[in-house]
Order: C-alpha cells, then structure tokens, then sequence
C-alpha cells in the first residue's frame, strides 16, 4: 500500500508505504513529474518487489491537485484509489495530532484495511478541444 498527502504549505508530496500493516518508510516529494519519478526510484530502492502491478496508491480527493498524479499513475497503469477525506476520517475515529506525514501513514493504513473495497480510479473521457487531447476528465470510480 502506498499513500500520498498534498501538502499545500510548502506545495508537495507525503508519501507512506505500508507493507503487511507496517509501515515501512516515509517519503516527501515536490508534486510534479520530477518529484513523482524520485519516490518511485526511491521505492524501488526499498523496496525492490514493488511494481505499478502489486501496488495500491492510495490518496484523498483533492480536485484537481491530483490530476497529474492520476495521470502518471494512469499512464504507468497503477491501481489508484482516490478516497473522499470525510470517508477516511471517520474510519479512524477521533485522532489527535494532525500533520501531512502523521496524514499520509493514517491514509496508508486506511488503505491497507480497506484494500478489499478499493474502488479503483479510472480516467472517464473528457472533451478535447481540436488537435489536442484530454488525459484527465472528471474523477471516476468503479467497485
């Protein structure tokens, strides 16, 4: 299980890898195609049987900040799930203490709980405008 948290302040990535409900490290990113690429090499390095086939990537929907994630993910065909926040806070039931790292680990256990109701995301089609095309459109789920 791998989660993420964006972070708004500085902008960017949290990242927690669960591994058999144990977390097994934390990794922060820039939220860009650069700083996605250096977690997926810095997960290779941990943990060398991790691929986009046996991983689940796990984040909160956060509209359109998660787009080029969901594109990345998209073009590597990686299981994603994007959850509504409300959803995993109440799983968890009253926590204190709140950052992005502490954020990440609880959206990466979350995950690993759940990962038998992951909804996994897929892209629905989105207008394109002439010459171009759309990666993106809309976030879209199915069981």
């Amino acid at each position: 299980m791998t989660s993420l948290k964006l972070r708004h302040r500085p902008p960017g990535l949290d990242w927690a890898v669960v591994v058999a409900n144990k977390l097994l490290f934390h990794y922060q990113s820039s939220n860009d195609q650069k700083g996605i690429e250096s977690f997926v090499k810095h997960l290779k390095q941990q943990y060398p049987q991790a691929s986009f086939d046996n991983s689940l990537y796990c984040m909160e929907h956060t509209g359109i900040y998660n787009n080029h994630l969901l594109n990345f993910f998209q073009d590597k065909r990686a299981n994603s799930w994007v959850e509504h926040p409300i959803h995993i806070k109440e799983s968890l039931g009253m926590i204190r203490g709140k950052n992005d790292k502490v954020d990440a680990q609880r959206i990466a256990l979350y995950a690993y709980k759940n990962r038998d109701e992951a909804r996994l995301w897929t892209a629905r089609a989105a207008p394109t405008q002439a010459g171009g095309h759309s990666k993106v459109g809309p976030l879209d789920s199915h069981s």
